[in-house]
């Protein structure tokens, strides 16, 4: 069985008072820097597991670069809430690396 690793409860149970790992249900921010929306109530404490959006490979964490490189590695096709595992992240850069390159040799040869 699974623990908050902030106010260490265990799954079923609901967080202990100001614990940073509370969502609010309905809009999905943290509870302690935003607080809850109105009208909802507390929730148990659930593990979310977190799956590659691409392949499907579950994953013991979330993203783990800048939104502003998310944006410029998976431009539009994964919006930032999206979880990508490191083969999927990594295949998806080369492949954008790839692209921009053969995109700047061709503007450069319509140049000349």
């Amino acid at each position: 069985m699974s623990y908050c690793g902030d106010c260490l409860v265990l799954e079923g149970e609901l967080h202990e008072e100001g614990c940073d790992q509370e969502i609010c249900s309905k809009c999905g921010k943290q509870v302690l820097g935003w607080g809850k929306c109105e009208g909802v109530k507390p929730e148990p404490f659930f593990r979310r597991i977190f799956c590659c959006e691409r392949c499907g490979k579950p994953l013991s964490m979330g993203k783990m670069v800048s939104d502003e490189d998310w944006k410029f590695i998976c431009g539009a096709t994964y919006p930032l809430d999206c979880v990508l595992c490191q083969n999927c992240m990594n295949f998806i850069k080369k492949k954008r690396e790839e692209f921009l390159i053969n995109f700047d040799k061709k503007i450069r040869e319509d140049l000349e």
